[in-house]
């Protein structure tokens, strides 16, 4: 059976979601034979799989994936087309699918009306048509089965792993934070469901002594959260993984607020390098954390501000980092093309 990965992630500006994409392929290259499949006429952001590229199509975007994409697959016989990243072909059915949340149903305000109208229009249709679903943690699987009613067989969950260039990185601090010493660091894109500006608030007017930086980039999907103006607020849009790990090694606490996620990479990232954890009480990240993070009340400013003030330090041994690093993607993507 011919197997084919549907590469319009190698075309977006790479978040959480499309770093999942990439991190599968690369681990699963050498044992499983594929192709990615990207559109003839849009560039690539990464062309670490040029060997595994085919160009197809005239389309880009929605429509490349909708037409294009379908119409080259229809034409293969005997083959299975993998979609990595939340959206896949409507029209066809002999494909694995990839759902990493619903935050779409959550909140609409959340996403530009574009992306809202997409994604609640193709997310059902393909839920409902294909030979199985992969999902990133098992609050997800319980979501997707809860609200589609659909069957548990039919949901496997493939967790995030570590991003291997992270893992290979020498620390590099940013040159912008020459005259920083300690901080405490957000890492995500500018999206309201990451609800940084609580913790913005809160350095601002109550911690306005401690410095608080926050890493990741505007997205065309999301709708941003409006910053606010600190000199003790650093935004950083833009950084290398040398300087990502970096901050990770020199931080005091790693905060992650989110109203909602799928998994939280932040989260992971944060044990490797062995630094403590400040998370919201969301189901997901008590999946992922377990013992490992300290948690606040979402929307408590005091609960935040005693957690902060009396966070813990932690050994690795206590975290679930191991679990979700040995787990055997390999096999797993195997078991579901058989």
């Amino acid at each position: 059976m011919k197997i084919y990965i549907n590469g319009r992630f190698l075309t977006q500006q790479p978040t959480g979601v499309q770093f999942f994409a990439q991190e599968i392929c690369k681990e699963i290259e050498n044992d499983i034979d594929f192709e990615i499949l990207v559109p003839k006429n849009q560039a690539l952001i990464n062309n670490s799989f040029n060997h595994k590229i085919k160009k197809i199509g005239s389309f880009k975007g929605y429509l490349w994936e909708q037409i294009n994409l379908p119409n080259f697959i229809k034409k293969e016989p005997n083959c299975i087309l993998i979609n990595l990243c939340n959206l896949a072909p409507i029209s066809i059915s002999n494909q694995i699918i990839t759902i990493h949340d619903l935050a779409f149903i959550e909140n609409k305000n959340w996403f530009s009306l574009p992306f809202q109208k997409v994604y609640n229009f193709i997310i059902p249709r393909i839920v409902k048509k294909n030979k199985a679903i992969i999902t990133v943690s098992e609050t997800i699987k319980n979501e997707l089965v809860n609200y589609f009613k659909i069957e548990e067989t039919k949901v496997s969950v493939i967790y995030n792993k570590l991003n291997t260039k992270l893992i290979n990185s020498e620390p590099k601090k940013p040159s912008i934070l020459f005259e920083v010493q300690e901080f405490y660091l957000m890492v995500g894109s500018n999206n309201p469901r990451k609800n940084f500006a609580f913790v913005e608030k809160i350095f601002t007017k109550q911690l306005a002594n401690k410095n608080l930086i926050i890493v990741g980039a505007d997205h065309s999907s999301f709708n941003s959260s409006e910053s606010i103006n600190s000199k003790k607020i650093i935004r950083l849009k833009n950084v290398t993984e040398n300087e990502l790990t970096w901050l990770y090694k020199n931080t005091l606490a790693v905060i992650n607020p989110s109203f909602y996620e799928g998994f939280g990479i932040p989260n992971i990232e944060a044990m490797y390098f062995k630094t403590p954890i400040l998370c919201s009480n969301i189901p997901v990240f008590k999946e992922v954390c377990a013992n490992y993070a300290d948690y606040f009340e979402l929307g408590n400013e005091v609960d935040f501000i005693e957690k902060l003030n009396s966070i813990s330090s932690y050994n690795k041994e206590n975290s679930n980092l191991d679990f979700f690093q040995n787990q055997n993607r390999i096999n797993q993507l195997k078991n579901l093309l058989n």
